[in-house]
């Protein structure tokens, strides 16, 4: 999808929302959108904010502000993303001169160009970051680009994406959020908000996602992303109502990686010798260090709080705040081993024993 606009994405209710927001007497303001797909619309509603002819509401997509953020290129538009240690390659450190924020950031605009619903998951795996977290610098970042005034544009808008990632480091932001200056927005952008400070929540106008029909993924995909409707059937029931997740289906590795990793709630409290089945199964692949990684984000997925209705019993109690956080440790330092190649055997045995604690904990 090369040009993300409102009118072009799949929430119609949200993107009326929103366009209203745009055409609305607000001078200024902070919104937070939750949702698996939240990412492409909170750079929609800023195209919208920032662009010279708005149209409903919609970006126009033709002024030179659009062609400029379709490109992810304009000075007034500032990211803030998650991120860890990232190690610059020979290439970044001695001809492009990269490290620090600018090295973040020119590796996440490639990946965003290259799929404008990335997960969490997909960017920590792909740059290799442990941890993945906003870092108390970006935020201070943030703050100082809230305060300084637009270079081009009639606005300035700010995108924090992970804004569930930012921790208690958020509090240096409340007083930035509750009272942004004239002409400055802050677009906060979270998978759910069961991470985020009642403070942050409270000082900002919410927008949830809720999941899409199967019918509504079907037409999106295949009017906007040029997926066959075949194609597209054969994941669609699986992607939980988000695209995201549906487009991450529609890699074969992924679709195998969803069902054993859905299977994993149904050995784990059988111990061996079905968890050594269970292993077998997931790494009997060809590429078993990429296949074994999707199983292992499928199962952090599959305890989404935003979509944990849908899931067991056992899902269900795992998706709330605690053991969320203590899986989302577990399957950090099973990525971060993966990423350098240890044994996929035994990291699958380490994450199953882990696991196995955090579910006796709070579900047996």
């Amino acid at each position: 999808m090369k040009d993300i606009r409102l009118s072009r994405l799949p929430h119609e209710e949200v993107s009326e929302q929103l366009k209203k927001l745009v055409t609305g007497p607000r001078d200024s303001g902070t919104f937070l959108l939750i949702g698996e797909d939240a990412l492409p619309y909170a750079y929609a509603f800023a195209r919208a904010l920032l662009c010279e002819s708005p149209i409903d509401g919609d970006a126009c997509g033709s002024c030179p502000t659009c062609k400029k953020t379709r490109n992810i290129l304009h000075p007034d538009l500032v990211w803030i993303v998650p991120s860890g240690k990232i190690e610059a390659s020979k290439r970044e450190k001695e001809q492009e001169g990269l490290e620090g924020r600018a090295l973040v950031m020119q590796r996440w605009e490639k990946a965003f160009k290259k799929n404008p619903f990335l997960r969490y998951e997909d960017w920590a795996s792909e740059q290799k970051i442990r941890n993945l977290h906003i870092p108390v610098s970006e935020l201070r970042f943030a703050i100082e680009q809230i305060m300084t005034r637009q270079y081009e544009a009639r606005r300035k808008v700010i995108i924090i994406w992970g804004a569930d990632m930012m921790g208690t480091g958020g509090n240096i932001m409340l007083k930035t959020l509750e009272e942004p200056p004239k002409d400055r927005f802050i677009i906060l952008v979270a998978r759910n908000k069961s991470s985020i400070l009642p403070t942050v929540l409270s000082r900002s106008i919410i927008i949830n996602l809720p999941p899409l029909s199967e019918e509504q993924i079907l037409t999106f995909l295949s009017a906007q992303l040029n997926i066959s409707p075949e194609e597209a059937v054969s994941v669609s029931g699986w992607g939980k109502g988000s695209v995201s997740l549906t487009l991450s289906l529609l890699q074969e590795n992924n679709r195998v990686a969803k069902g054993i990793a859905m299977e994993l709630w149904n050995i784990l409290p059988q111990k061996d010798p079905e968890w050594l089945r269970w292993i077998e199964t997931a790494t009997e692949e060809v590429d078993s260090i990429s296949t074994t990684k999707e199983i292992v984000k499928w199962i952090l997925s599959s305890i989404d709080p935003q979509f944990s209705h849908l899931g067991s019993k056992p899902q269900q109690l795992l998706s709330q705040p605690q053991p969320l956080r203590e899986i989302t440790s577990i399957v950090e330092d099973v990525l971060y081993s993966l990423d350098r190649n240890v044994n996929p055997k035994l990291t699958l045995h380490y994450l199953i024993n882990r696991l196995y604690e955090v579910y006796k904990k709070y579900v047996n």
